[in-house]
């Protein structure tokens, strides 16, 4: 599977002003800073995350802890489908560079 390394993002306009509030203190920064950086500001580390937020989450809305950020993936996935959104737009949002490698798994 092949993803781009940069990507446009597109955020609900309810956390649009929460974004924003997060990232301006950066503006001034190293290009390299993490916009959500580890406590030491390293990169987050997958496992890392699900042990510190992923878990916890999961456990609030009564889940099942084995769900993992691909398979949480597949609900929108699956609306964007049923509203008939053209493959493109949804292998764009999921940052994959063709249209063939998700919608046909």
């Amino acid at each position: 599977m092949t993803t781009k390394r940069v990507r446009t993002v597109v955020l609900p306009g309810t956390i649009t002003d929460q974004v924003v509030e997060h990232i301006t203190p950066l503006e001034n920064t190293n290009p390299e800073t993490w916009v959500f950086p580890a406590p030491h500001g390293a990169p987050i580390r997958r496992t890392a995350r699900m042990r510190r937020v992923g878990k916890p989450a999961l456990d609030a809305a009564r889940l099942d802890q084995n769900l993992g950020t691909h398979t949480l993936r597949r609900p929108p996935v699956a609306l964007l489908i049923a509203r008939g959104e053209h493959p493109k737009i949804i292998a764009d949002r999921l940052g994959h560079t063709a249209a063939a490698e998700r919608l046909s798994a």
